[in-house]
């Protein structure tokens, strides 16, 4: 997707995170972008929803279509309350390749080269499958 320019989707693209983003959207809108813009308040969402949309990887879009959820112990995982199965079975349908290891051990890979890793319940979203541990990436059959 991409975004047209001198816009306020731009500008929150350029100068946020996804996460900045994402508490954004759940915050009243803010009015002095709203009149710096001059925009209504739909608008101000709607620009923020395509300014997250594009920053977004094709695995952080993945893991939110099929609902999992963003969980922190010590180090950020993503969990989901489905069964293990249905939600492989979601995620093989919307990536590119998948890569297996053992029972617990799953590469999703997306088209933009992001992807998510399985090591039984949880799942670890990263933006580049390449940059992963080699002995992983060996132990899923990914060369």
């Amino acid at each position: 997707m991409s975004i047209q320019e001198n816009t306020f989707a731009e500008a929150c693209f350029n100068q946020n995170s996804v996460a900045e983003l994402q508490t954004a959207l759940s915050l009243p809108a803010d009015t002095a972008d709203m009149k710096t813009w001059e925009l209504s308040e739909a608008e101000y969402f709607e620009q923020l929803k395509i300014a997250l949309d594009a920053k977004m990887t094709d695995a952080e879009k993945a893991a939110k279509e099929v609902g999992l959820q963003e969980m922190r112990n010590n180090y950020t995982f993503w969990q989901s309350f489905k069964d293990n199965g249905e939600l492989i079975d979601e995620l093989q349908d919307s990536c590119v390749a998948v890569f297996s290891g053992d029972d617990e051990d799953d590469l999703f890979v997306f088209s933009d080269g992001s992807c998510i890793n399985r090591q039984g319940d949880e799942y670890f979203l990263n933006d580049d499958a390449d940059m992963l541990d080699s002995d992983y990436l060996k132990s899923v059959g990914y060369e």
